[in-house]
């Protein structure tokens, strides 16, 4: 019975493990790719598949970034990186990496080196906010406070109204004549349109993901 239970409560605290730790990510990767590729597609049509690729140029960078800066926390070797170099075959960049696969921490890096560009596009976005335009990282650190103090039953009404605030003080009139603004716009929205995972990310994930 002591063997039982011990089988029990191991399979139970990794269910809690990837409910709690890995799906919230994989979650927002999906979502991420959905609207990464409906803009992709109408960007290309308004400004072209090259203008597309070059306005959005730091979103790639910052995402094969996200890949080498991984690489290194779980001590995969970095092969080769170009972090923006466009080709025919619709590649923008790209970081190739190998590592010990008797090595379980490394194995486990597979799946954090693939969903990288998004804990460290979401960063990058942060950091442009805060240098560029205090005043909305100040908007946005208060309504997220207000939803962490918020009591449960009014977490997700908190959440709404924190939404809401944040979009109506990010887009009032006065930061339309305001050059840092329009610049963190550019820089945000390139960072955000490339915080998806591409196939091969996915696929090196899914073995990281097996190990966990």
């Amino acid at each position: 019975m002591g063997l039982i239970n011990y089988i029990c409560q191991a399979l139970w605290q990794t269910i809690l493990f990837l409910l709690i730790g890995v799906l919230p990510w994989i979650a927002v990767a999906l979502v991420m790719q959905l609207l990464s590729n409906s803009i992709r597609k109408s960007l290309a049509k308004i400004f072209g598949i090259q203008g597309y690729i070059y306005l959005t140029a730091p979103g790639v960078m910052i995402h094969e970034i996200g890949h080498a800066v991984f690489c290194l926390i779980f001590r995969h070797k970095i092969v080769e990186m170009k972090l923006f170099s466009p080709e025919e075959d619709g590649t923008l960049g790209y970081v190739n990496h190998s590592y010990n696969p008797n090595s379980f921490y490394q194995r486990i890096g597979n799946f954090f080196i693939g969903i990288a560009p998004i804990v460290v596009g979401g960063l990058a976005v942060t950091l442009f906010v805060r240098i560029l335009t205090p005043w909305m990282y100040n908007s946005m650190m208060s309504e997220f406070s207000k939803v962490v103090a918020a009591d449960g039953a009014q977490v997700p009404v908190q959440i709404v109204k924190g939404a809401g605030a944040i979009f109506l003080s990010f887009f009032k009139l006065s930061n339309f004549s305001n050059w840092r603004w329009w610049v963190c716009i550019v820089l945000a929205f390139a960072i955000a349109i490339h915080m998806e995972i591409s196939n091969s990310d996915i696929k090196g994930g899914l073995k990281g993901l097996g190990v966990i």
